[in-house]
């Protein structure tokens, strides 16, 4: 089932009351005979067309047992259902909607992309209201990984970029903006006044504190125009030296990452032994990197570091040491056939 959107001017209430009009005199007639899932799609596209927002929920609730066999029919009304819940403040009430949706979500193992869509919308603007970053980040993505891009007009393609960013930089448990990187949505930024946001996510997810220096300089008045990224300041600072300790040990083969304060202090631009020493506990206790702080040697031993989307980048990295793994592997096994054969 294609996804259906009303045109990007939207429609007059001339229009509307048209659609309405159809619905009513017409569609309303061989309803029953239509497909579930299909008269559902007809019900999302004439439902904002009501006159007010209670008449389109209304217009939602009586629609329900038109639908109700079919369970990814019921659930696309419940999530329209939701969104509209949300907008009349009512988010105790969109919350219990959405629970319900989800539950009944997962037990459906081959549920289209619409109805996946239509619940990962109104889930992530439910905790968006929430002020819950992290969860709008992750259901934004997933709402993206359901949508066809060509379904979201190029208005609604930015403001969702710039939300989902904003998100992923607030967010304190988020430090992995891989997918989003590579994720089409973000170009939509590209030439704009928030061009900014997606330099500035490619200098946090590649650890680069100059590139992020360099970037906050020069976005300065719109950085601070953004509350939320203003209020954040020494986290986001906090964060981008975590990244810059991530990406360090990542670059470095499994076999060499002995990490010292001096190399750490100098990638993060941090001054003391002590800010390099409560930013690598700090990875630590956030389940980010492992490993054994040597404070005699001044000197950390990475053992493992947190798996990520990775960016082109950083696959090329990733290239590299496998091309050199195969080298070397190469090399003990002609070593030891040659050894082998004397």
């Amino acid at each position: 089932m294609q996804l259906l959107a009303l045109p990007a001017w939207g429609l007059s209430e001339e229009n509307k009351a048209s659609l309405v009009a159809l619905y009513e005199g017409f569609v309303r007639d061989f309803a029953a005979k239509l497909n579930q899932r299909r008269l559902a799609q007809l019900i999302l596209v004439v439902a904002p067309a009501q006159p007010t927002p209670e008449g389109e929920l209304a217009f939602l609730v009586e629609s329900l047992g038109k639908v109700g066999g079919d369970q990814e029919a019921l659930l696309c009304l419940d999530s329209a259902r939701a969104k509209l819940l949300l907008a009349a403040g009512e988010v105790k009430a969109c919350k219990s909607l959405l629970g319900g949706a989800e539950t009944l979500l997962e037990s459906l193992s081959d549920a289209e992309a619409l109805t996946h869509s239509s619940f990962y919308d109104a889930l992530a603007q439910c905790l968006k209201a929430q002020a819950d970053s992290e969860g709008f980040f992750r259901a934004s993505l997933q709402y993206l990984s359901y949508t066809p891009m060509a379904s979201l007009q190029p208005e609604q393609q930015q403001s969702l970029a710039f939300e989902i960013g904003r998100a992923a930089l607030v967010g304190p448990k988020l430090y992995s903006f891989g997918e989003l990187l590579t994720h089409p949505v973000l170009a939509s930024l590209e030439g704009t006044s928030q061009a900014w946001m997606p330099e500035l996510l490619k200098a946090f997810n590649s650890g680069d504190v100059s590139a992020y220096e360099s970037a906050t300089k020069a976005n300065a008045a719109a950085i601070a125009a953004q509350s939320d990224l203003a209020s954040h300041e020494a986290a986001l600072r906090q964060k981008i030296y975590v990244l810059a300790l991530m990406a360090m040990a990542f670059s470095r083969p499994a076999d060499a990452r002995s990490l010292t304060f001096a190399d750490i202090a100098s990638t993060t631009q941090l001054q003391t032994e002590d800010e390099v020493e409560f930013l690598v506990m700090k990875a630590m206790s956030l389940g980010l990197v492992r490993g054994e702080i040597d404070q005699i040697a001044q000197a950390v031993s990475v053992t493992w570091v947190a798996p990520r989307v990775l960016t082109g980048p950083q696959l090329k990295v990733l290239g590299e040491r496998l091309q050199q793994w195969s080298n070397e592997t190469l090399e003990t096994l002609t070593f030891v056939e040659a050894n082998s054969a004397a």
